[in-house]
C-alpha cells in the first residue's frame, strides 16, 4: 500500500468521523450546506462536542501513545476538534480589524457567504505526541 493511499484512508477516515460527532449532537440531521447558521443556533450541540472532547483529553492524558502510528484515541480526538470548530463559527463581512475578541476554542472563521477562510485548531495534537515528536529532535 502506498502512503498516499494510506493518507487519503486516513482522511476519509477522519471525515467519517467528524460527520458522525455532528450527525450524533445536531440529533440525526445534516448540516445543511447553503445554510449559514448562527453561532446561538449552534450553542448546545457545541457544548455536547466540547463535554465529549474535555473527557477523551482527560482520558487521553492517562494513556501512552504507540511512537510508530497515529493512535484511534488521537483521531478521535481530531475528529473532535474539528467538528467543535465547525460549530463554532465566527463571520466577518470585511477582513480589517474584525471585533472578535479571544478565541481560545477550535473554531471557524468565515467569509460573507459561509466559505471557511481559517480554522484554528488548538489541541489537535495531544501533548504526549508533542513531546515524543520533540525527543525525536
Amino acid at each position: 500500500m502506498n502512503s498516499s493511499s494510506t493518507s487519503s484512508d486516513a482522511l476519509d477516515a477522519l471525515a467519517a468521523l467528524v460527520d458522525g460527532i455532528l450527525t450524533s449532537v445536531l440529533g440525526g440531521c445534516q448540516l445543511p450546506a447553503s445554510v449559514i447558521l448562527q453561532k446561538s443556533d449552534l450553542r448546545k450541540p457545541r457544548l455536547r462536542v466540547m463535554s465529549q472532547l474535555t473527557n477523551l483529553q482527560r482520558d487521553m492524558s492517562k494513556e501512552h501513545l504507540p511512537s510508530a502510528s497515529i493512535s484511534l484515541a488521537e483521531n478521535k480526538l481530531a475528529a473532535f476538534v474539528i467538528a467543535h470548530a465547525i460549530l463554532n463559527p465566527y463571520k466577518t463581512k470585511y477582513f480589517p480589524h474584525p471585533q472578535w475578541g479571544h478565541i481560545s476554542d477550535p473554531a471557524t472563521v468565515l467569509d460573507v457567504h459561509g466559505r471557511v477562510m481559517v480554522w484554528y485548531l488548538p489541541g489537535i495534537i495531544p501533548p504526549q505526541r508533542v513531546e515524543h515528536l520533540a525527543e525525536q529532535e
